[in-house]
């Protein structure tokens, strides 16, 4: 039984990693000042997966200006075929309170939160059917 119930903790877990992370990228840094910047750095490099594949890793700085300051922030280890090249121009949000904490994303948190929910459900799933057969066999012992 005790291992029924930790498919569904292990699934509310799961489900509210997805959830902090929705709530925060729409009512946090949606919210905050979005700022044109510009791609002014993108540099490819390969890793060695644990098979010897060799998989394309990305690392990119975009450069933004504000409050009459230029600044750069980098993104590093951005692994997949990149949506943009040198010069493209490229969202920044930055926070009104620290205009030294930024957020550079490229949208992948929808990605993240549809697969906290779908793990979550199998997990929770997995814990339902457990459940439901650990007390069918309680009920066939008991009679």
């Amino acid at each position: 039984m005790l291992r029924v119930k930790m498919f569904v903790l292990y699934a509310c877990m799961i489900w509210g990693l997805g959830l902090y992370t929705h709530i925060m990228e729409v009512f946090v840094y949606d919210k905050w000042t979005h700022i044109q910047g510009e791609v002014t750095r993108l540099v490819q490099y390969y890793e060695t997966e644990k098979d010897g594949d060799k998989k394309p890793v990305y690392d990119f700085t975009v450069t933004y200006t504000i409050d009459g300051q230029q600044k750069s922030v980098e993104k590093i280890g951005f692994s997949g075929k990149p949506k943009f090249r040198e010069g493209q121009p490229y969202l920044v949000r930055v926070n009104p309170q620290n205009i030294d904490e930024v957020r550079v994303t490229d949208g992948g948190h929808v990605t993240f939160v549809w697969t906290t929910v779908i793990c979550g459900g199998f997990l929770f799933l997995i814990g339902a059917i457990g459940f439901f057969a650990d007390n069918r066999r309680k009920k066939r012992s008991v009679e």
